[in-house]
């Protein structure tokens, strides 16, 4: 009988309430759907932003593309309203090379030439190309460049006595230094 008595303690130490077990308690109800479904809806998600980051990155590189393609073309046709403007330069010249100059009309031609090149001045006035003023005035380095020097009291030192070669500006930048003379105390 005493095996019975230690039996009965055994199963009275291990009864259910007495141990704690990991698992879910006989009141719980476990959904085996509800992870699926979580998973299913992430999964969703994912695809979902996957596609909208696919669509953005294809509709950033067809920007940049029409940027690079915008920017060529600026670069390749930016000059075509000076081009436009000098074609009409150009017939005046050509008209102006079929004539048959003698002493008759040569004063005609000339006047053709000086109103040929005043136009010429306003296609580029037009398009922001002006002539840098520089005869007679200090010598400037940044628009200028000294070929010589020559000893003269006609202008004050330092200053621009002739110049050899015009420069010219587009808008503020130089385009095309001028080429001077530069006047010096006479010795």
């Amino acid at each position: 009988m005493s095996d019975n008595k230690t039996e009965s303690k055994n199963v009275e130490t291990n009864t259910p309430s007495d141990t704690k077990e990991s698992g879910p308690d006989e009141n719980t109800v476990i959904n085996i759907n509800e992870p699926k479904d979580e998973l299913e809806e992430i999964k969703a998600k994912l695809a979902n932003a996957e596609k909208e980051y696919l669509y953005l990155r294809a509709e950033f590189d067809n920007f940049r593309k029409q940027s690079i393609k915008e920017r060529s073309d600026l670069l390749k046709f930016g000059g075509e309203p000076l081009a436009r403007d000098l074609l009409n330069v150009r017939d005046v010249f050509q008209k102006a090379l079929e004539l048959n100059v003698t002493p008759e009309n040569f004063q005609a031609f000339l006047n053709g030439v000086e109103m040929t090149e005043k136009e010429l001045s306003t296609v580029f006035a037009k398009h922001g190309i002006f002539e840098i003023e520089c005869k007679e005035k200090p010598f400037d380095p940044e628009k200028a460049e000294a070929l010589s020097q020559i000893p003269t009291t006609d202008v004050p030192e330092g200053f621009v006595y002739d110049v050899m070669r015009k420069g010219y500006l587009y808008h503020d930048k130089v385009l095309r230094h001028a080429q001077v003379v530069i006047a010096t105390k006479p010795s």
